[in-house]
Formats: C-alpha cells, sequence, structure tokens
C-alpha cells in the first residue's frame, strides 16, 4: 500500500513537472515574440514603411523655405545664397518671369530620400502655390532637388547633373511611395480644376 502511495505522488509530481515546463516555455516565448513583434510584423508584410522621411532636417528645410520665398520674390540675393553655383541667377529674366505667375508657396513639406554621396540628399517637395488670376492654390511638386553637404550647413546643388545623378534620381522617382506623391498631387489638381474655373483655364494653357 506505500509503495503504491509513493507511485501516486511520484506520478503526480512528475504532471506537474511536465505542466510547469509547459506553461514556461510558452512563457518565454510569448515574451521572446513580444521583444521582436515589429521584426516579426515587417516579414509577413503588416507594416508599411516608406523610403522616405518627412520635414526631418530643420536646417535644410529652412534652406529650402528661403530658396522657394526667394524664386516666388524674385530675391536674386537670397537666391545665390542657397546654390552651389551662384552665377546661375545672374541673369533673373526667367525667374522674374515665373515669379509674376506663382506669387507665394505655402505648406512646404519635404520629402527627403538619400543622395548618392554622404551627408547628400534627394529632396522631392510639396507645397500649395498661389497663382496669379487663380482663385484656388493647388497642390504642386518641384523638381527633385539634390541637397549637399557646405561647411556647417547644406546647399542646393544646381550645378548641371552628371548621367550617374540623374539616373540616381530616375531611380527613386520610380520608387512606389514617390509615385504616390505625383498620384496625391495630380488628384488635387484636377479636383481643383473641376471646382474652380480660373485654375482650370490655367491648366489648359499649360498643356496647350
Amino acid at each position: 500500500m506505500s509503495d503504491t502511495r509513493k507511485k501516486k505522488k511520484s506520478y503526480v509530481g512528475l504532471i506537474v513537472f511536465i505542466w510547469v515546463f509547459f506553461i514556461a516555455a510558452i512563457a518565454a516565448f510569448c515574451t521572446l515574440l513580444y521583444i521582436n513583434r515589429e521584426t516579426l510584423a515587417e516579414d509577413l508584410g503588416f507594416t508599411e514603411k516608406t523610403t522616405y522621411t518627412v520635414n526631418s532636417d530643420e536646417k535644410i528645410n529652412s534652406l529650402i523655405s528661403v530658396y522657394f520665398k526667394a524664386l516666388a520674390e524674385a530675391d536674386q540675393e537670397s537666391l545665390k545664397s542657397c546654390v552651389t553655383v551662384p552665377q546661375q541667377f545672374d541673369n533673373m529674366t526667367t525667374v522674374e518671369g515665373r515669379s509674376k505667375v506663382i506669387t507665394d508657396y505655402s505648406d512646404i513639406n519635404c520629402y527627403y530620400m538619400p543622395g548618392p554621396e554622404q551627408d547628400s540628399y534627394i529632396v522631392f517637395t510639396v507645397m500649395n502655390i498661389t497663382i496669379s488670376g487663380v482663385a484656388s492654390k493647388p497642390l504642386d511638386i518641384y523638381k527633385p532637388i539634390h541637397i549637399v553637404k557646405s561647411g556647417d550647413g547644406y546647399l542646393i546643388d544646381n550645378s548641371a547633373q552628371s548621367q550617374e545623378l540623374q539616373d540616381y534620381i530616375n531611380q527613386l522617382t520610380l520608387e512606389k511611395d514617390i509615385q504616390d506623391l505625383y498620384r496625391m498631387v495630380k488628384t488635387d489638381q484636377d479636383s481643383k480644376a473641376a471646382s474652380d474655373p480660373s485654375f482650370a483655364e490655367f491648366m489648359n494653357k499649360l498643356n496647350n
């Protein structure tokens, strides 16, 4: 009888040990999943990350804001201070003509992608533009801007682009999320044209 009780106790002890081990293993597995939840979600496609960052450098944002303000006002001195080749603005005829049409740039957002060199960026800039004689302020996306390191700050690289740089920018432009930016701008412009006859007329003149 004593041996039987001992066997039952041993059996019960073994069962308890197995359950404790099993529960501990599940707890450890769940902890591991929690710690690695972001990586796991990415691997399974549950998160969506963009290839760009938005307004991520205050100094560059400020540089681009100054540049667009200078374009709108045909401010030669400010334009020259923003670029790597200031001589490009010795003749202001084109800028002055543009500033009579697009008189302001507002709500500027900069979408940063890594540049081909260290400490350089390709920036896609989306903003609302004020057009002379047009009631609405449609979205617009500016040509990709190459930003390069200069001393303690940055400048807009307005030099002639090499074929390698053009190819690099073209490749970035084809990224899905950058194409989404272009589609966003196009959708906004189509919507504004449908509701604003003055903008529709402007777009017709621009496309003809």
